[in-house]
């Protein structure tokens, strides 16, 4: 299942970019948003999902492209290092 929703929102921002997008902002639930970070990220920290989970209004910076890959930036508003 989580694989599924890594999925759909991974063909989502290559739609995204596809359309000419540099800067996007994408909302989502926050669960789904942790998850996608936590499994596409080159620089996950797996331990967020005990100690600083997301909530449904945290956000997540990434930087990176579908083809490149991602990096984590920060995580609900704490540098990721």
């Amino acid at each position: 299942m989580i694989q599924l929703i890594s999925a759909r929102e991974s063909e989502s921002i290559q739609d995204i970019q596809d359309r000419g997008s540099k800067r996007a902002v994408i909302f989502s639930h926050g669960g789904a948003i942790m998850f996608w970070a936590l499994m596409s990220v080159s620089n996950p920290d797996m331990s967020k999902l005990q100690t600083d989970p997301l909530h449904n209004t945290g956000r997540v910076v990434v930087k990176g492209t579908p083809a490149k890959g991602w990096k984590l930036v920060s995580w609900d508003g704490h540098s990721a290092g």
